[in-house]
């Protein structure tokens, strides 16, 4: 449901690889002879009642817990961080130029950026998942040949886990992000010309696409941070930005 340019802001954090912190730690952990703390257990160690979401620690959801996962993006400072950047990015490009420049055009497109994401969590991670019963956390493969994981990450836009845990139509995501759309195009239109049909068919479109790239980024990325060996401070601040979580047994 985060913005697009989540994964763009990210990578432009890339350069801060040699960062002190960063040094510090990597040294500190040699001194050790320590080969450098593995992910996941830092991210326990920073939350102890979550653990990275996998395959064999999934459990469902209640529905409480549906909606704290709604309330969690609303308030996570990734979220922000990643609308913040996405506004801006809209605002240098002139993108919706009705919603003007300057600083009170980069407003709305940030105040708008939120509504969108608060409305699209909603519908796609509380209250359809909660009707029909399905998962709306992506839960990496991480194993397999790169065509395999690669097609599973693409196809889940489309496909789920239900509660029982079998594949079912990700109902979710799809009803969800049209109805979520049709709502934008109620306030995120030029004065005196709405948007119709086609343009929330567009729009959901659009979304669509965004979240299946998404998904690749969430499963590959710490396949690619090992591969060009960034240091663990990055790694580890953009896996846990970017990676669903479930409650430890």
């Amino acid at each position: 449901m985060r913005s697009w340019a989540s994964p763009v802001f990210f990578v432009l954090l890339l350069p801060l690889g040699g960062a002190p912190r960063a040094r510090a730690a990597e040294a500190a952990q040699d001194a050790a002879g320590q080969s450098g703390p593995d992910p996941a257990a830092v991210s326990t160690v920073q939350k102890p009642h979550l653990i990275e979401l996998s395959a064999s620690n999934w459990r469902p959801l209640s529905r409480r817990e549906k909606f704290g996962l709604f309330g969690r993006d609303i308030i996570a400072w990734e979220t922000h961080l990643s609308l913040g950047f996405d506004a801006a990015f809209a605002l240098g490009i002139d993108d919706r130029n009705y919603l003007g420049r300057g600083g009170q055009g980069y407003l709305r497109r940030y105040g708008i950026n939120v509504v969108d994401e608060a409305t699209g969590t909603f519908f796609q991670a509380f209250l359809f998942p909660a009707l029909f019963h399905e998962e709306p956390r992506y839960i990496p493969l991480e194993r397999g040949p790169l065509a395999r994981r690669a097609a599973y990450a693409l196809s889940r836009v489309a496909l789920t886990r239900n509660d029982r845990g079998g594949e079912t139509v990700h109902k979710s995501k799809l009803l969800g992000t049209v109805v979520s759309s049709a709502i934008s195009n109620t306030y995120d239109a030029p004065r005196g010309h709405p948007k119709g049909a086609a343009d929330a068919a567009s729009r959901a479109a659009i979304s669509l696409g965004s979240d299946a790239a998404f998904n690749l980024f969430k499963e590959f990325w710490p396949d690619f941070a090992r591969k060009v060996k960034l240091n663990v401070w990055i790694q580890n601040l953009v896996r846990h930005s970017i990676r669903d979580v479930t409650r430890g047994v």
